[in-house]
């Protein structure tokens, strides 16, 4: 009797859910009935999707056979028969045995993956293995290689590769197997990427992609050429991302969950063993780092000059902690100078020298690094993208870039040397491998950077007090300077080189107070006096005295001396200095006699000066009596002939009578003109403040019988305060004036102006008309006496106007010129001191 499916199947249906292998319920025509969830996580679909469907076309593709291993291709609508079938898994290729059974009116397929069952016990040996081989490294990269050896081999990738997630939020490439030279884009990767490595990274989870999956998710992402399918598992230690495991295929690779839970096994494990590995690396460089900084405080703090300690540095932190170590100083004038540089390639050293000596860094450039000296700012690049930034911009030529890139900066600490807020320079160091920096690295460069600037700072000063030291050495040779020390008490005591030098006294004949039986007997109790005197009051000590030197003879010395305290106050001892003021001496003995000599000759002087004068006043009186009385008696007489023959003169002879008039009147008016032009380089001067303006106003008042009925347009402008004498400024004022009322007579309208303005430390001020002006090429000529440019039946006049200008500015330290042209009219300029 055949049993009924419906009767055998709920029961039986339920019973095969709790299999552990999986097992399929089959109609006699092939169609599935019932999947138990291991048959439909081994076919990878879910069982409500496989009921109903014939048994044929799930394994559609796979060739199979009934009771054969021919490998022939099935007839899906035959029946199936009870007896052994054997296909393969697409997924993973393996051949696997089943077998067919009848239960009434249906049949069981079931089966037991013996290559899987296989496969998973080598995964579970290499997990072992991974395990075991872990415990014993410490070292990141062998972490790396073990993982990957172990992975590729357990899962068949054709590569593998491990990108650590650095302080920046980069991922930075570790290690790689199996893909060859890797192009330079996948190096290191920008976490914001899309990309199948920085994607789990992101979201801290597992990519599993076959071949169409990764198609559909990144159709136009880069990938290794020979890549089908990939398995990319990031690598978390509690809950921390320290970054990601990718595995790659050269085929469609399926991922059943064994398989899924292997890989992760292996990436938990990997990153549990990064974590330990990296925690043993930071600890090693911290103690590096601890060892080099006491390395450098011992050897920097040496008596070193600036450069020793520049190379010194560098030379320590290669290749100790960087690949390239620089110092650049600021030079003071502009630039930041390349002092020290240390590489383990010197061909590099070379080239970088001449770098930096073809491209100068401008401190106020608008590079990095000057942007950091200026700011005092330390910054870190844990890992530097493109190197060709640091470049200037344009690169002078393409050796100096190629020597840039050549470098291979890749990883960059730029720190400031700071010492008292003060920039010196700033210090660099750099690494070829991404990521080779980190914040731990920076705190430490900050310290070094600290450290190296103090014993920088220690060298320069150690150098200027050296440099300052023996200048003063030179400086004290060089002017016959001694110096010497004497206790708190005032006693000399122990060496003293300079007083042994200068009196040839040894050290027991100037100990305590010998040292003063070498000053002159005149000299000595005044000068012992003053140091007791000196000592009581603690203040500085300062005599002049005589001392027999060491050639037997008395020399001038200046002596002074003063107490040096510590801090409490207390005189630690006395510094005092012996200079040599003969030389001196004698010189001002030698001025003191031609100082009395020159007051003799002055006395003389000026009783012969006073005599001089009072012979030109004797002679002007005679110029104004003799000169003045035959002028007189031409003038009378032709005055009684005019009167008295006028009538009885023809017109020719009253012509020669008025010339004679004239020339009689005009030789009285030179003689007057002469007479003030003596009289005012003996005038004295009596300097007051004087108001040009008001001068001015009073000179138009003088001047309005001159201008009569004319048309004269008079522009006063603002005019300054001077310091001078009224009356002699007065007389200046009314030459220039009346000379502009005169040299205008010729235009309708007469325009004169008069104006000052104050030009640095002097006032000047002008008067400008007009006028006829003159040719300027005679302008030096119009201050000489008896020079004149017009003819006397032009204009009138003696020519001694302007000279009488000339000589009152020059008594007043001024300046007076003159500008014109032809018919264009004149400019006449005074200039006066401020006083």
């Amino acid at each position: 009797m055949t049993i009924s499916s419906t009767t055998l199947l709920p029961p039986f249906a339920t019973l095969s859910d709790a299999l552990p292998t999986p097992l399929i319920l089959l109609s006699r025509a092939g169609a599935l009935k019932h999947v138990n969830p291991p048959a439909a996580r081994a076919l990878r679909q879910a069982a409500e999707l496989l009921v109903g469907r014939p048994l044929g076309e799930i394994l559609s593709g796979s060739p199979f056979s009934a009771g054969d291993t021919s490998g022939n291709a099935p007839n899906t609508d035959a029946e199936v028969q009870p007896g052994p079938l054997v296909w393969v898994d697409l997924a993973t290729g393996r051949a696997i045995q089943g077998e067919v059974v009848a239960l009434g009116d249906l049949l069981a397929l079931t089966w037991i993956d013996r290559q899987g069952a296989e496969l998973a016990s080598l995964r579970q040996q290499a997990l072992s293995e991974v395990a075991s081989a872990l415990v014993a490294v410490l070292d990141s990269a062998d972490v790396v290689r073990v993982v990957m050896q172990a992975g590729r081999r357990a899962v068949g990738a054709y590569g593998a590769a491990v990108y650590l997630l650095d302080s920046s939020q980069n991922l930075l490439f570790l290690g790689a197997s199996g893909y060859g030279d890797l192009p330079t884009q996948w190096t290191d990767l920008d976490l914001q990427e899309a990309l199948p490595m920085t994607d789990s990274v992101r979201a801290a989870a597992p990519l599993f992609l076959d071949q169409q999956a990764y198609l559909a998710r990144y159709p136009h992402s880069p990938r290794p050429t020979l890549t089908r399918s990939a398995a990319v598992l990031p690598l978390v230690a509690g809950r921390r991302t320290l970054g990601v495991l990718g595995l790659s295929f050269d085929h469609d690779q399926g991922f059943p969950d064994s398989e899924q839970a292997f890989l992760i096994t292996l990436a938990n494990q990997c990153a549990v063993a990064l974590e330990r590995a990296q925690a043993v690396e930071a600890a090693r460089r911290a103690a590096k780092r601890s060892e080099l900084l006491a390395q450098v405080s011992d050897e920097l703090t040496a008596d070193l000059g600036p450069e020793a300690v520049l190379q010194r540095l560098t030379s320590l932190v290669v290749p100790a902690l960087a690949d390239w170590c620089n110092v650049a100083l600021d030079d003071g004038q502009g630039s930041l100078v390349l002092r020290a540089v240390a590489h383990q390639n010197p061909a590099l050293v070379e080239q970088v020298r001449g770098l930096r000596q073809q491209v100068p860094l401008a401190v106020q450039g608008s590079s990095l690094v000057a942007q950091l000296f200026r700011s005092g700012e330390a910054r870190l690049f844990s890992v530097l993208d493109d190197v060709a930034a640091l470049l200037p911009t344009p690169v002078p030529s393409m050796a100096l870039e190629e020597t840039a890139l050549a470098v291979n900066v890749r990883s960059l600490m730029l720190i400031p040397l700071k010492v008292r807020e003060q920039s010196l320079g700033m210090l660099s160091l750099m690494s070829g491998t991404p990521g080779h920096f980190g914040p731990e690295d920076l705190k430490f460069a900050r310290d070094l950077a600290r450290r190296a600037s103090l014993a920088l700072d220690n060298a320069e000063l150690l150098q200027s007090a050296q440099a300052s030291e023996a200048r003063y050495r030179a400086l004290t040779e060089a002017t016959d300077q001694y110096v010497w020390t004497n206790s708190a008490e005032g006693e000399m005591l122990g060496e003293q080189p300079g007083w042994a030098a200068l009196t040839g006294q040894t050290p027991a004949e100037y100990q305590g107070h010998g040292w003063s039986v070498r000053l002159h007997e005149e000299d000595r109790a005044e000068a012992v006096e003053a140091w007791h005197e000196a000592l009581r009051l603690r203040s500085k000590y300062q005599v002049e005295q005589r001392v027999l030197v060491r050639d037997g003879s008395y020399r001038h010395f200046l002596v002074r001396a003063v107490p040096l305290l510590d801090a409490g106050g207390e005189i630690q001892e006395w510094v005092g200095l012996h200079s040599d003021v003969t030389e001196l001496r004698q010189a001002e003995l030698q001025l003191r006699a031609w100082n009395e000599e020159l007051e003799r000759r002055v006395a003389q002087n000026t009783e012969e000066l006073r005599a001089a004068n009072a012979e030109l006043d004797a002679f002007n009186h005679s110029v104004s009596h003799d000169l003045r009385a035959p002028v007189r008696h031409v003038l009378g007489f032709a005055g009684l002939l005019r009167r008295g023959a006028e009538e009885k003169l023809g017109a020719r002879e009253q012509r020669l009578l008025a010339q004679v008039e004239t020339s009689a009147q005009h030789m009285n008016t030179l003689i007057d003109e002469l007479l003030a032009f003596a009289r005012l380089s003996r005038e004295p001067l009596r300097a007051t403040a004087v108001n040009l303006g008001m001068l001015v106003r009073e000179i138009q008042t003088v001047l309005e019988p001159e201008v009569g009925t004319r048309q004269v347009e008079w522009r006063i402008g603002t005019l300054p305060m001077v310091s001078g004498d009224p009356q002699l400024l007065k007389f200046a004022l009314i030459n220039l004036l009346s000379n502009a009322v005169k040299y205008t007579s010729t235009r309708p309208t007469a325009q004169i102006e008069v104006s000052g303005e104050q030009r640095g430390d002097e006032v000047v001020f002008w008067v400008r008309d007009n006028g006829v002006g003159f040719d300027p090429r005679y302008a030096g000529r119009l201050f000489g006496v008896f020079q004149r440019l017009h003819s006397q039946q032009e204009f009138e006049g003696v020519g001694i106007g302007l000279a009488n200008v000339a000589r009152i500015v020059a008594r007043h330290g001024g300046r007076v010129w003159a500008e014109s042209a032809v018919n264009a009219g004149a400019t006449f300029f005074i200039s006066l001191p401020i006083r």
